[in-house]
């Protein structure tokens, strides 16, 4: 897939982490990893990601829980495919309380 699908996507199902609407966008973990699928035929690097709980008045309160991936922590030429592979991981493995609305934010860079 490509970064433009990508966009389309999260501009679709996200919602935004700012108050005036504008910024970051958040998803649900099914979306967050489709999200990152969308991106395995690309070079995109997803540097990290941050976890928000979303409260019944509509405000994304951080989680603080995060995970983030070091541009030499892996060969530049497997950084994307790396990249995405950690944050699959950590999407997959992150235990979500009963009852608690979360949402992702993933950071990418072309």
């Amino acid at each position: 897939m490509s970064y433009l699908e990508y966009n389309k996507f999260i501009k679709q199902f996200g919602i935004s982490i700012s108050a005036i609407g504008e910024g970051e966008l958040a998803l649900t973990k099914k979306n967050a990893i489709i999200a990152v699928n969308l991106l395995s035929d690309s070079n995109v690097v997803i540097f990290g990601g941050d976890v928000y709980e979303l409260k019944q008045n509509g405000y994304l309160y951080p989680t603080y829980d995060n995970w983030y991936c070091n541009k030499n922590e892996f060969p530049t030429k497997l950084l994307g495919q790396r990249s995405r592979e950690k944050a699959l991981s950590f999407l997959e493995n992150y235990k979500e309380k009963k009852g608690v609305d979360y949402r992702y934010v993933l950071v990418v860079d072309l």
